[in-house]
């Protein structure tokens, strides 16, 4: 165990060492772009209607709302059913919204689409009773 924690110790200040000489300062990333990542997996069998819903319900409200909607992969191998990305224009600030206005534009526009709040989150109970689980990351792409 000491020699794990060894081995991680030196890998991650490894950078550091190579420029001993001078004093670590100040860097913000420049030039990025940010998103989310996520990752489904559906139950058994209910990955063709979760796909219906996304495509005839919940991409839907988003264009009538005006939002940029997700990359959608679907996966051939793997663990994974589908990954969507979202870009993240604010950045990690963008994660400080407990809702965020992104959020609140496409539950008025999926309710309304849908003939009411009720209506919509029927939908989405729906749609995530077909997911088994899922995983979130939040990514940068520095442009190198």
């Amino acid at each position: 165990m000491r020699v794990k924690a060894t081995i991680i110790g030196v890998v991650l200040f490894l950078p550091t060492l190579l420029h001993a000489q001078e004093l670590p300062t100040a860097t913000k990333f420049t030039d990025v772009s940010w998103y989310t990542i996520t990752h489904v997996a559906y139950e058994s069998g209910q990955r063709d209607a979760a796909l219906a819903i996304i495509r005839e319900h919940l991409a839907p409200a988003a264009e009538a709302a005006g939002l940029e909607e997700p990359q959608l992969f679907e996966h051939q191998t793997g663990e994974w059913d589908i990954t969507l990305i979202w870009s993240m224009p604010e950045g990690p600030a963008g994660m400080e919204w407990e809702i965020n206005p992104w959020q609140e534009s496409w539950w008025a526009s999926f309710a309304e689409r849908e003939g009411g709040m009720q209506a919509g989150m029927a939908i989405w109970q729906d749609y995530i009773g077909k997911v088994s689980r899922a995983s979130t990351s939040v990514v940068v792409d520095r442009g190198r």
